[in-house]
């Protein structure tokens, strides 16, 4: 639904012309896939508030694979 919702907000701004050059989104795997595959004109960041949680967790051993792989691609473009 999350994903829906933000390819449906894109195509509305995109199509009227509005330009976007950088995207802030928490830590949504489709929407990251999506930016990385079609809207590669956009540099994709995420939230502060989400690489915080994401960081906590790991110091408890409770993050997975997918979630250091994410994060280690967003680091190397901020």
């Amino acid at each position: 639904m999350e994903f829906m919702g933000f390819k449906e907000c894109m195509n509305f701004l995109i199509g009227y012309g509005i330009v976007i050059t950088s995207f802030i989104s928490d830590r949504h795997v489709s929407i990251a896939s999506h930016m990385k595959k079609v809207l590669t004109g956009i540099t994709h960041y995420f939230d502060i508030w989400h690489l915080k949680k994401s960081k906590n967790q790991h110091k408890h051993g409770r993050m997975n694979v997918t979630s250091l792989s994410l994060r280690k691609g967003v680091f190397s473009s901020i």
